[in-house]
């Protein structure tokens, strides 16, 4: 069966989200960036919620979740791998730049 990522919420949503147990709130409160993150629901609601924020904001909520330990090195390196190839020249470098900035946070 061919799955989304549309299709995994609808899962969740028909088995009362046994699969997956909801946090409870003192728990989630400790963790804003993922409570934000979990609360998106889909792809498009997150790009959608940071999709007005200037560079310079986004950076610093990188900063955050790692900070939160929401992002930690071995997901940057995870990032980095899958990334790379993909990626031309500048492109290598800015992600380079960033990725420096997280792990020195």
């Amino acid at each position: 069966m061919k799955r989304d990522l549309r299709g995994i919420g609808r899962d969740r949503r028909r088995d009362g989200g046994a699969q997956h147990e909801e946090k409870p709130a003192e728990q989630r409160a400790a963790r804003p960036a993922e409570a934000a993150y979990a609360e998106a629901g889909t792809v498009q609601d997150a790009v959608n919620q940071y999709a007005n924020k200037s560079e310079a904001e986004l950076m610093g909520e990188l900063v955050n979740f790692k900070k939160q330990g929401v992002i930690d090195d071995d997901k940057l390196a995870e990032v980095y791998s899958r990334l790379w190839p993909l990626l031309n020249e500048q492109q290598r470098k800015r992600l380079e730049s960033v990725l420096g900035t997280l792990k020195n946070s």
